[in-house]
């Protein structure tokens, strides 16, 4: 692993396959093969467009009778919602 991480070997492909079934993932993962990553990405902005469209039409004004939240609060909100989205739970974060 070490002579392959610093280029004095080739990762050849039972290497790569051996790898991606240690690490309990898809070869193609490893590899970076483009139409995988692009249709990730066409997938994540297909559910990120009626969020931006929303966002966009949206005008929140000023509502007196609303309490503020706490700064922790806020805070516990908003790494909840990263949380969800560095695990790819899109829909769960868009609700």
């Amino acid at each position: 692993l070490n002579q392959v991480e610093c280029g004095a070997k080739s990762a050849s492909p039972d290497f790569v396959a051996a790898v991606a079934q240690a690490l309990r993932i898809d070869v193609t993962v490893l590899t970076g093969q483009p139409y995988v990553t692009e249709l990730q990405q066409d997938r994540l902005a297909a559910l990120v467009r009626p969020i931006r469209e929303a966002l966009d039409l949206y005008d929140l004004g000023v509502d007196d009778e609303l309490p503020g939240r706490p700064p922790a609060e806020l805070v516990a909100a908003a790494n909840r919602l990263c949380g969800q989205v560095r695990a790819a739970r899109l829909r769960k974060a868009a609700c």
